[in-house]
């Protein structure tokens, strides 16, 4: 299955940073010939000598574009936050697709132009044919690289959609956790039943720079799981986004 091209292709969205940290280079030169013209113009009519304020000025000019450089050249490379027009581009386009029922983890790695990959999991049904599954990744994959360059590698992450247990308490805690901070997210619920108890096993899904008590969040949770049902035993692991930012 091969999906439409108009869906497939990103907003050209890698442009604009790229393009705009190498903006005081092309600029330096006009700037710092005009100067030294203004000088020499300045000291004929008038017979002051500014040349070396003027240089002062251009060498401070020079330092500030080479700090500005360096630094969105060494950021990406030391882990700098993805670009969020990057991130929103890619959610939307695998979101999008009818049979993708939600997507985590996606982490960017960019390593300057032409040079960007991206790691994501999506949520399909778990009663689809896993080939079928496969060959849609597969296409995905190759439409990112085709019209956008990049390099995105996808895992399958099936998900039981037969299950109305799963599903009531898979709504239940995501309209708990809106109501605690819309930033929060879990994926890969699970119901283990046993013969004592039930273990209800999830990843909970932190936003970058959450500043919440991670302790009382998950008694809070653990507690709400339990008035669901006594015999629910929780086991929630915390997991760090890299892209999504909190909600202030």
């Amino acid at each position: 299955m091969t999906l439409p091209a108009a869906t497939t292709q990103l907003s050209p969205i890698f442009v604009p940073r790229r393009m705009t940290q190498f903006a005081p280079i092309q600029t330096l030169l006009p700037i710092s010939t005009g100067a030294v013209l203004l000088a020499c113009i300045v000291g004929q009519l008038t017979g002051l000598k500014i040349d070396g304020y003027v240089g002062l000025l251009v060498a401070l000019f020079i330092l500030w574009s080479g700090v500005g450089i360096a630094k969105d050249t060494i950021d990406p490379l030391i882990g700098a936050k993805p670009d969020e027009s990057l991130v929103h581009a890619i959610a939307y386009l695998m979101t999008s697709h009818p049979n993708i029922l939600g997507i985590h983890d996606l982490m960017v790695h960019d390593y300057g132009p032409g040079h960007q990959f991206a790691s994501i999991h999506v949520e399909l049904p778990a009663e689809q044919d896993p080939l079928e599954a496969h060959d849609l990744i597969d296409n995905i994959e190759r439409d990112f690289m085709k019209h956008d360059h990049l390099m995105v590698t996808i895992h399958y992450d099936p998900i039981v959609t037969s299950d109305a247990a799963v599903g009531v308490l898979r709504s239940r805690l995501t309209e708990k956790l809106r109501q605690l901070d819309p930033a929060l997210s879990l994926h890969d619920l699970r119901i283990v039943p046993g013969k004592t108890h039930t273990n209800v096993l999830f990843d909970l899904v932190l936003p970058a720079g959450y500043a919440g008590d991670k302790v009382e969040l998950l008694t809070q949770m653990e507690q709400f799981i339990k008035e669901q049902d006594p015999t629910y035993n929780c086991i929630i692991k915390l997991e760090q986004s890299y892209t999504a930012a909190a909600h202030k």
